[in-house]
């Protein structure tokens, strides 16, 4: 074999050793980076929960017609629910953010009026993240009207969302949630 020859196996070699330590690295260093993109997107999310929180509770102490146009409204990742009493966002991750719980019995952390807890799934390594707020528990005087096209589907992207004071019905201050 030539000295050409030698110098080709030689970088292929090296080229080889390389690409092998690179997957190495790449291997390690992908599911840490997803675990932190996770807690991000759970920092944000419960962002959104305050925000959303303290435009509700100014339409109400502001009266009947006041409005608050949340734009953008973005989930980035999980499932947004909103119903006539609650908030609820739940998220699949391998990220530890809170001790894990059973469905049955969460452990709940409470952050203003967010409730957060984490539960176990079945798969080793993988928990549900949740955040709630209970409208009907927090603050007794608020109902929520949801648009009938999102009242109990999943939001998962970027909306417009349109708080209004629509007046008092049976002592509750009522506040419509419109989501565009």
């Amino acid at each position: 074999m030539g000295k050409r020859g030698v110098i080709w196996v030689a970088a292929v070699l090296y080229i080889a050793i390389g690409m092998v330590v690179l997957g190495l690295i790449l291997s390690a260093a992908l599911p840490a980076l997803a675990k932190l993109k996770d807690r991000n997107i759970y920092a944000q999310t419960k962002e959104l929960f305050f925000v959303l929180d303290k435009n509700i509770r100014n339409v109400v102490v502001e009266g009947v017609a006041s409005q608050r146009e949340l734009n953008p409204f973005t989930v980035t990742k999980g499932n947004f629910f909103l119903n006539s009493s609650n908030f609820h966002w739940s998220m699949k991750t391998e990220a530890l953010i809170l001790e894990p719980s059973t469905a049955a019995a969460p452990i709940t952390k409470q952050e203003g009026n967010v409730k957060i807890w984490q539960e176990k799934t079945k798969t080793k390594g993988e928990y549900i993240l949740h955040l709630d707020i209970h409208y009907d528990q927090v603050a007794g005087q608020i109902a929520l009207e949801v648009d009938p096209a999102s009242a109990g589907m999943p939001l998962s992207g970027t909306y417009a969302l349109l708080l209004k004071n629509v007046g008092v019905v049976h002592n509750k201050i009522v506040v419509r949630m419109l989501v565009h």
